[in-house]
């Protein structure tokens, strides 16, 4: 991904959600951080875990951003094949309380009005936005 800026706040880049405060997983950018938001048996769907702000390690280029969750190891956050090295606070659980009712959206947010922001390069050049 590339994102368009580095100032851009609760801006959604993939989430996996049934509205804008209930969801299974989000990828977010906040700033030069990115932020992962998911549910699970031992963790708050909207209490974010992120990459360090003085780290800075979102930048507008060209990425390639991985989100890992295992029960043994909890989350982790990839950018270009690198741990972010960042500590997950909450402890490994599981994905049993999942909905698989909810959707997958790319650069917003179910039922966003207007549409959520669009913070990367490929997604204004394919919408136009």
């Amino acid at each position: 991904m590339a994102p368009g800026n580095i100032t851009q706040e609760d801006a959604r880049i993939v989430t996996y959600s049934g509205s804008a405060s209930t969801r299974n997983l989000t990828l977010s950018q906040s700033l030069q951080r990115y932020e992962v938001l998911h549910r699970s048996t031992t963790s708050d769907e909207n209490t974010p875990f992120g990459t360090q702000d003085a780290d800075m390690l979102l930048q507008a280029t060209l990425q390639h951003v991985v989100v890992n969750y295992s029960p043994g190891t909890g989350r982790q956050i990839f950018i270009n094949g690198e741990p972010s090295g960042d500590v997950d606070p909450d402890s490994a659980g599981l994905l049993s309380e999942w909905d698989d009712s909810f959707a997958w959206c790319w650069a917003t947010k179910p039922m966003a009005t207007p549409p959520g922001k669009a913070p990367f390069a490929w997604w204004r050049s394919i919408t136009g936005r």
